[in-house]
């Protein structure tokens, strides 16, 4: 079981019962252009070979679906970079997760999110553009999307950060995640982390 997790992916996980689906215009720009996939593909093994392909990613760590564990995969690349400062490194992450459609009982949606992350060194410089790059995104997506902030802080002797949430104006569909802060592996590094999430298929119960 993988205890090491992004510093807001677990708040996510707490609101997947409100997801409906995530497969839309927005997504089909953003999966091509942050993950390299083709958001036509719902098999994990060509999600996976599309992103080491397109970014150059090496696989840090996979593990399978089983009755007791769900799907994760971690890589790390070196070579590619979709944002628009310099980073030190870019983490992809892919996470299997299941809700329910409209909070009924007659199906469960099988989800993923899929998060990529910058990650930078701790010069102020650099947090600079890390948090120039979140407000620009930020300002992107809210012109699609209704934006929510999941969660802020500023307390003595802990490191900021900020994390947003977008939905969709017409649905209330969670569908995107940014956030900036200190990276989880190395609190005296900044990253920022941008998350989609989206729906691969409905499974009916007998």
């Amino acid at each position: 079981m993988i205890k090491k997790t992004s510093f807001f992916f677990l708040l996510i996980l707490l609101s997947f019962f409100s997801i409906l689906s995530a497969q839309n215009e927005t997504q089909g720009r953003l999966l091509p252009l942050y993950f390299r996939t083709d958001p036509k593909t719902t098999n994990l093994a060509e999600i996976i070979d599309q992103i080491e392909k397109g970014t150059g990613a090496k696989k840090d760590t996979l593990i399978n679906k089983t009755d007791t564990s769900a799907f994760y995969y971690r890589a790390f690349s070196v070579s590619f970079n979709p944002f628009q400062i310099p980073v030190k490194g870019i983490e992809f992450q892919i996470r299997e997760g299941y809700g329910i459609r409209d909070n009924k009982i007659d199906g469960k949606i099988r989800f993923l999110l899929m998060e990529i992350i910058a990650i930078s060194d701790s010069t102020v410089d650099n947090e600079s553009r890390i948090k120039s790059e979140y407000k620009r995104l930020k300002k992107e997506f809210s012109d699609t999307y209704h934006a929510s902030m999941i969660k802020k802080s500023k307390k003595k002797n802990k490191r900021p950060f900020e994390r947003y949430e977008f939905s969709s104006r017409q649905t209330g569909q969670k569908n995107i995640f940014l956030s900036w802060g200190g990276y989880y592996q190395n609190a005296n590094t900044h990253c920022l982390s941008l998350a989609l999430l989206y729906e691969l298929q409905l499974e009916n119960k007998n």
